[in-house]
């Protein structure tokens, strides 16, 4: 039985290793949408801070992001009108670690992820990677094994037709005990001229 910690919220993150040292790792966020005209300038809110969304809207186009960050899931929306476009982006970096003996460790890792677009300029990205944070003083850290065991990407752009598009992962996957991962979650989300998009992730970790 191995036990899973999760660092998300603390603003500065520390970890114990199995020797004298640790690391401070920050999580980190952002948010943002903008709006305007689509041969000008968009403007809107953008924020670091953790943040349930920003919105931003203007003559009926509106782009916003969405987040849940206690599961976590992050999603985003653009919807634009004629001679207009809007764009959003939600992002959200943390951190993982698995405890246990020393040696590798299956979890189940549950994932869901999803764009579409429409219209003539709808655009949709969602990427999720799981990276170790080198740690060469860590005994446990191997260097060519398990480094990256999740990378999963999407990109939409529909010009004119509509696309849609997903990955699931629901099963195990292996990692290094003792291991701190980095979990990187990206939405990026535009539409313009009646262009529409959304996307969505929300990768969860069960321990064995």
């Amino acid at each position: 039985m191995v036990r899973l910690r999760i660092f998300l919220f603390a603003t500065s993150l520390l970890y114990p290793l199995d020797h004298s040292s640790a690391v401070t790792l920050p999580a980190e966020f952002l948010n943002d949408a903008v709006a305007g005209t689509s041969t000008g300038s968009q403007t809107g809110p953008i924020t670091t801070n953790p943040t349930p969304g920003v919105n931003a809207s203007s003559a009926g186009s509106q782009a916003s992001t969405s987040n849940d960050y206690g599961i976590p899931r992050i999603s985003a929306m653009a919807s634009s009108t004629a001679g207009w476009a809007v764009a959003a982006d939600s992002r959200l970096t943390y951190y993982i670690e698995f405890n246990g003996a020393l040696g590798t460790v299956t979890a189940t890792v549950q994932s869901f992820g999803a764009i579409q677009s429409s219209g003539i300029n709808g655009t949709a990205e969602v990427r999720l990677n799981v990276d170790a944070v080198n740690d060469p003083s860590n005994p446990n850290f191997n260097h060519t094994l398990f480094l990256s065991p999740i990378s999963e990407s999407l990109n939409a752009i529909s010009n004119p037709n509509p696309t849609n598009d997903s990955f699931t992962i629901n099963g195990p996957i292996t990692f290094w005990a003792n291991e701190v991962y980095m979990v990187q979650m990206i939405i990026t989300v535009g539409a313009q001229d009646d262009g529409s998009a959304s996307a969505y992730v929300d990768p969860f970790f069960v321990a064995d």
